[in-house]
């Protein structure tokens, strides 16, 4: 399976999308489920990956989302993605999609007077 990822490039930062192979497909599947973007950068000391989940802190709302942060070193592509993986579901502390939930109607309580 593929998987689209950012790939920012040095000097000035610039981005190319990149179609990636070769990471485990219930860890890019995962990502994509979770609604997750990737991030990849090269610096000196190795891949550094980047999972954008999307979050904001409440008291920042104009600050860039909340990411979650691998320094992947000289890992291999699919063990980088795979601690990724892992951090990130340590830090949504949940392996399961996340939907709004959306009231459609209030109820009435039981013993409410009709």
């Amino acid at each position: 399976m593929t998987f689209p990822v950012t790939l920012y490039k040095h000097p000035h930062g610039q981005t190319e999308t990149v179609q990636t192979i070769g990471a485990a497909e219930a860890d890019t599947q995962w990502l994509h489920d979770m609604n997750i973007a990737v991030s990849m950068e090269d610096a000196p000391m190795g891949i550094i990956l980047y999972a954008n989940c999307g979050h904001r802190l409440a008291d920042e709302p104009e600050e860039d989302p909340d990411e979650i942060i691998c320094l992947a070193g000289r890992e291999t592509y699919a063990q980088a993605i795979a601690e990724l993986v892992v951090l990130t579901k340590s830090r949504l502390k949940t392996d399961r999609p996340r939907f709004p939930v959306i009231t459609l109607y209030e109820q009435e309580p039981a013993n409410a007077p009709l």
